[in-house]
């Protein structure tokens, strides 16, 4: 399950998807995937957009002890304005620790920061429980949960805040040839000291090689924030394509 890098067009950051749907038990040892980007545009528009992201897995020789990390960010300017800042940082590790069932235990760590969701820092960490559905040649499935503490600190008021929200997902791919990949990564948090205050994310995927390290990779991305930032907008959508090269 290895995590995608998708860098965007000059009007959107960057999608980081921790954990892409894919199909089949990945192999032992390093892999990984890096990206870079940039776009530029003169005359009536005066835009600069630079985006960079790199991940790695690594796989035990068993096959049950995995460890995950990936990390992006993107910086735009338009009209001499900075309009894109963004950093995104996550650690993983996953234990299958039954092999008479498909359960994977997981524990993770993650920062992030968009300056313009009012967005300072964001430090997440966490740990839960996964669970595959089933895994045939052709698709692949799975449902997880997880509880994860949270600290965030605002550009409107540069005050600490610490919440405990629940995260729950499911994670669905279907193998369209052997060259492309459809992928479904559904999430929803809500606090829980208040149901109201949730956040839910649905991003489609589809994932394509073309040769031994490159690819292609489309996405397109719904987020919602029930109680978002003072200022910043609850639902947002994208649609991001780029090419990635791996190991």
């Amino acid at each position: 399950m290895l995590a995608a890098i998708l860098l965007t067009g000059a009007a959107a950051a960057q999608v980081v998807t921790v954990m892409s749907p894919s199909i089949g038990a990945p192999e032992p040892g390093f892999t990984g995937k890096v990206a870079a980007g940039m776009s530029l545009a003169r005359g009536n528009k005066t835009q600069n957009l630079w985006s960079g992201a790199a991940d790695t897995l690594w796989v035990n020789k068993g096959g049950d002890h995995q460890l995950l990390f990936t990390a992006a960010g993107d910086y735009g300017e338009a009209f001499g304005q900075v309009n894109t800042q963004d950093v995104f940082a996550h650690l993983r590790y996953r234990w299958a620790f039954l092999d008479s069932a498909p359960l994977v235990a997981f524990t993770f760590i993650q920062t992030q920061h968009n300056a313009f969701q009012s967005l300072l820092l964001r430090n997440l960490g966490g740990a839960g429980l996964e669970y595959r559905l089933w895994r045939a040649d052709w698709t692949e499935a799975w449902l997880g949960t997880a509880v994860m503490g949270e600290h965030e600190r605002l550009s409107t008021d540069n005050q600490d805040r610490y919440f405990v929200r629940s995260s729950s997902f499911a994670l669905i791919a279907v193998e369209v040839d052997e060259a492309l990949v459809l992928g479904s990564s559904t999430y929803f948090q809500p606090l829980l000291t208040d149901f109201n205050d949730w956040r839910f994310v649905e991003e489609l995927t589809l994932n394509g090689k073309f040769g031994e390290h490159f690819g292609w990779l489309g996405a397109l991305t719904l987020t919602h924030d029930r109680v978002p930032p003072t200022g910043v907008e609850p639902t947002d959508l994208s649609v991001s394509s780029g090419l990635t090269w791996g190991w």
